[in-house]
């Protein structure tokens, strides 16, 4: 016999809004392991215009700091004390979901940072979408060249505070949202979203500026119509027999 599923035993859920976001990760080099490690990490919320997230992150293993981040206060302390990957990313998880991530480069980033492609709805990189529209041309390579963030940024009109430098997650991933916004402005083409979602309100609008025009056409046909009626009547009572 078929057991009934009570709806106590049923999880609620909704649709919410798509928020997209700009991502940046800046790393550290470990020798012993040839790869980059993460050091810090930035959300930044390109319509709202603001911060949503961002953290010093304690690499995993040994790593160089160069002179300018030691300078800028990426400080072995300050990294060894700092959050784990892991407690970070039990936070992302939850924090993604719904959010198309935008990354200055999607595939550096990506690389070495893959759970932020599964935690999130999508993925994107300004820079390809940047460079292929305000990119110096290279006559060698037959296309434009991919352009560095600083330089875009600073073509672009972005405008640093005064505590502000580039190559610090929270400035980068303003940046960045800051380009994505000037290509939307451009009207610059953009990836379509997979399973894309709409309000009810925007879809009762759309098919109702659709009835209206379909009724204006209607009503044109209509005052033809009666147009060549009156045509007709006119010509008959013309005609002398």
């Amino acid at each position: 016999m078929s057991k009934i599923i009570t709806s106590s035993k049923v999880q609620s859920k909704v649709t919410q809004q798509v928020r997209w976001v700009a991502c940046d990760l800046e790393k550290v080099f470990c020798s012993a392991k040839n790869k980059y490690l993460i050091c810090e990490i930035a959300l930044y919320d390109i319509h709202a215009e603001q911060e949503i997230f961002s953290s010093v992150i304690k690499p995993e293993g040994d790593y160089y700091l160069n002179l300018w981040r030691i300078e800028k206060g990426y400080t072995n302390e300050v990294l060894s004390n700092a959050k784990s990957i892991e407690a970070i990313d039990r936070t992302l998880r939850y924090l993604c979901a719904g959010f198309i991530l935008c990354f200055w480069n999607e595939s550096s980033d990506l690389d070495i940072y893959p759970n932020l492609k599964t935690y999130s709805l999508d993925t994107r990189c300004v820079m390809k979408r940047w460079s292929a529209n305000f990119g110096i041309y290279d006559p060698k390579f037959g296309d434009r060249r991919f352009a560095k963030l600083k330089d875009a940024a600073t073509q672009s009109g972005f405008k640093l505070k005064d505590s502000q430098f580039f190559h610090t997650a929270s400035t980068d991933a303003e940046a960045t949202a800051h380009l994505w916004r000037y290509c939307d402005q451009a009207e610059l083409p953009a990836p379509s979203i997979s399973h894309d979602l709409v309000e009810r309100n925007e879809i009762e609008k759309f098919f109702q500026k659709e009835i209206e025009i379909k009724d204006q056409k209607i009503k044109s046909l209509e005052n033809k119509l009666k147009g060549s009626d009156d045509d007709l009547e006119d010509e008959s009572e013309a005609i002398p027999f």
